[in-house]
Order: structure tokens, then sequence, then C-alpha cells
């Protein structure tokens, strides 16, 4: 898969979590509640996850999970 292709659908998958997936309330009470910030990195690690299984390798995935709970 090309670069450009896997850049688009990465910000396409960043857009639907940042966007579509999260209220103006949960973006606002992120930033002083862990429990918010949670679900907020939950939503995001499943988006990606999702994407890197059904466009990319598994294992990618993987590392996406990985990722997600290190920066947590």
């Amino acid at each position: 898969m090309g670069d450009i292709l896997m850049l688009i659908i990465l910000l396409i998958c960043h857009m639907i979590a940042d966007f579509f997936l999260q209220s103006s309330n949960m973006a606002e009470r992120k930033i002083t509640s862990i429990k918010i910030l949670l679900l907020h990195c939950a939503t995001y690690t499943l988006i990606f996850t999702i994407a890197n299984l059904v466009f990319f390798k598994v294992k990618f995935a993987i590392l996406t999970i990985i990722a997600a709970v290190v920066s947590s």
C-alpha cells in the first residue's frame, strides 16, 4: 500500500475518532477527567485497530494497541 494512501486512511481515522465520535462535552471534559480521557483513548484505539486490521497487516494492529496502552 502506498504511503499517500496510508496517510489518507490514518487521517480519516483521526477525523472519525476526533470529530464524529467525540462530543463537544467529551472534548471539554477530557482535560479534567481521567475517565473521559481514557474513553477517548479507547475510542482512538478501537478506530485505528479496526483500520489496521482491514487495510494493513495484523502486526500493525497489535502495535496500535501497544502504543495506545503505553501512551495512556
